[in-house]
């Protein structure tokens, strides 16, 4: 029996000892894909955070920053909000669909575009707790509403926001009163992508276009342009698209618009059956503390592709987007807040050649939207003297 045993145990260790060999030989390919992703860095999430630092001084001096897409757009407000001299007139909030406003619909009047990629409402809470501490609100805001905001998961899942997460629970519990914003179990981005695969197939191909010097993967610049080959974020915080994207064409927009539609889970709109309990505190929270700071609100609901919305509204885990529409226009309506827009295009006649894509409105749709419902945010616009 214990002779048995001992064989066993042996046997046992041996396999053990295989399984660590093999494992040791994998150990320098591992720590290959560790160097080259934290020194190639495509996202830039291991670079000095001086970097964003740099872009927002280069936009607070009135230049356009040109090919921003390593930039966390997140800490790039944060910094951009702490070098403005004076507060603004007009402020612009929102996601990635947001980001076409600016001083091209309000001309000759300080507006600043503070929207972020794919925004959920802790980003509009750190960011406003960065207002907050400059006390530089502005006399109006123009909030883009997305359905995601009042779904639960998005903020679970779309974690960039942890870049302000500070910021943002710090302004949920001392301005709104609420403590329990953040009670997950989160891995940041910087542990994640170390040892990512996906990260490292990025790096190499950063590097390939490195040596192949092609300016899309370098660093941001300052620049006068307002369009070119590569994208821009322009001094007035609107995102000016690179050439490939901004001239695609019908067919490619139509068949864009109808994969986004057609995914297995839409773009932060997945496990979404119902608005989340804290989703609307805050948010109501919200728009009565901007209330009580004399801040004159404009409600914006984002358009979608034609073809997008057909699909989204008969998709029985997607048509919650006409509640959350409903739900805006209610609260509009409570807080004397007009709301512009609609997730429908259709109220507005907009077409293929509106959009970039299946949820992004290019200049020319906004301008549609904004034309048609001028009438409901003149009387504001008239309150002021800028």
């Amino acid at each position: 029996m214990k002779i048995n045993l001992f064989i066993s145990n042996f046997k046992y260790k041996k396999e053990y000892l295989l399984l660590i060999k093999r494992g040791l030989m994998f150990l320098p390919l591992l720590l290959l894909v560790i160097l080259i992703n934290i020194i190639s860095d495509p996202a830039g999430i291991y670079k000095n955070r001086s970097y964003e630092d740099g872009a927002a001084k280069i936009l607070s001096l009135g230049s356009n920053l040109g090919n921003p897409q390593n930039v966390d757009d997140r800490l790039l407000q944060k910094y951009l909000i702490e070098k403005i001299s004076n507060p603004i007139n007009i402020m612009i909030l929102g996601s990635s669909r947001t980001m076409q406003i600016g001083n091209n619909l309000f001309q000759k009047k300080y507006v600043l575009n503070n929207s972020v990629s794919g925004a959920v409402l802790e980003d509009f809470l750190g960011i406003f707790q960065c207002y907050y501490e400059t006390n530089k609100f502005p006399k109006l805001l123009i909030i883009g509403l997305d359905p995601w905001l009042l779904n639960a998961n998005s903020s679970d899942t779309n974690t960039r926001w942890f870049s302000i997460k500070n910021e943002s629970i710090l302004f949920a519990k001392n301005q709104l009163h609420y403590n329990s914003l953040y009670n997950s179990f989160y891995i940041s981005d910087k542990i994640k992508n170390v040892i990512s695969f996906k990260y490292f197939q990025a790096s190499i191909k950063k590097i390939v276009k490195l040596f192949y010097h092609d300016k899309s993967s370098n660093n941001y610049f300052a620049t006068k342009f307002n369009v070119a080959d590569y994208p821009i974020l322009l001094s007035d915080g609107r995102l000016s698209y690179g050439k490939n994207y901004r001239e695609r064409s019908d067919d490619i927009i139509l068949q864009s618009a109808l994969d986004f539609a057609n995914q297995k889970n839409v773009y932060n709109l997945g496990s979404f059956s119902e608005f989340g309990k804290d989703r609307v505190y805050l948010f109501e929270k919200l728009i009565s503390f901007l209330k009580s700071k004399k801040v004159e609100i404009i409600f914006y609901i984002p358009p979608y592709h034609p073809e997008t919305y057909k699909i989204l509204v008969s998709r029985p885990d997607t048509k919650i987007i006409l509640a959350t529409q409903n739900y805006y226009s209610k609260i509009g309506k409570e807080y004397s807040i007009p709301v512009v827009g609609s997730n429908n295009p259709n109220e507005f006649n907009l077409t293929n050649s509106d959009f970039y894509d299946g949820m992004h409105a290019n200049e020319n749709g906004i301008f549609k939207v904004f034309k048609k419902d001028w009438a409901k945010i003149l009387p504001i616009l008239n309150k002021f003297d800028f």
